[in-house]
């Protein structure tokens, strides 16, 4: 092969990477147009396309292997971008335990970004984690791993064990990460539960949990005021873990 079609397959392996990392994480999403969208992900390309030809390795020469070769770059980048949604989707899961104890469950707010309604509290700490990301540079972060996953010895397959082992770690790190953001407001509503329940032990007539209603949800949102720093740190975490998890699914 000469060196523009080298380029040229370079130039639409890293499209096709870039795309399926951003378009599959909460960096770019739906609301921006997709006209900005497709904008970035090619200026990207241009951008990257020359740092990564020295990295491409050998260039199949037959349309099976370049469709197997740009099949492994969205299985990549689905890897990469996938991530930092479960990311996302651990704080959004720990904002409905949170209002699960609160008794804020049945209300409903619509999260364009994911397209479903969800409670109050979920969307902020979605939201939240959302921005948190570009403040800890999770944008330059993912850019930076799709640049070394061309590093990466060997291509990913669907259904690699290296690939569903990250998976499946990574899913229990952000489930434990999403029970520690939790922990502060399920700890005080335990805490008036058993108050009530012990009151309305000793002393039936005062309905308690009615009074315990209002101090639960008074309570929660002090602690939940109070522990919104700790959504920068779990971000952080986060993209630590992420990343961590990456490199171990693309060395194999």
């Amino acid at each position: 092969m000469t060196i523009d079609t080298i380029w040229l397959v370079t130039f639409f392996s890293v499209f096709v990477r870039l795309s399926a990392t951003f378009l599959s994480s909460p960096l770019l999403g739906p609301m921006l147009p997709a006209q900005i969208r497709g904008f970035i992900l090619i200026a990207l390309t241009f951008a990257l396309t020359p740092a990564v030809v020295p990295h491409m390795g050998e260039v199949p020469d037959d349309m099976l292997g370049l469709l197997l070769r740009f099949g492994s770059d969205i299985l990549t980048g689905l890897l990469i971008g996938g991530m930092m949604h479960l990311l996302v989707l651990a704080f959004q899961t720990a904002g409905g335990f949170i209002d699960t104890q609160l008794g804020l469950a049945s209300a409903q707010v619509f999260n364009p970004l994911i397209g479903v309604s969800v409670t109050p509290t979920a969307n902020l700490k979605y939201l939240l984690a959302g921005v948190m990301l570009f403040i800890v540079d999770a944008h330059h972060l993912l850019i930076q791993a799709v640049v070394e996953s061309y590093n990466a010895t060997t291509q990913l397959t669907l259904g690699s064990e290296a690939m569903l082992n990250a998976a499946i770690n990574f899913v229990g790190i952000t489930s434990l990460l999403a029970l520690q953001i939790a922990a502060p407001v399920a700890g005080v509503s335990l805490i008036i539960d058993v108050s009530a329940s012990l009151i309305n032990r000793a002393v039936p007539q005062t309905q308690p949990f009615l009074l315990a209603l209002p101090a639960k949800l008074g309570l929660g949102m002090l602690i939940l005021a109070a522990s919104l720093p700790a959504v920068a740190m779990g971000v952080d975490f986060g993209v630590d873990a992420a990343l961590t998890q990456i490199r171990a699914a693309l060395a194999g």
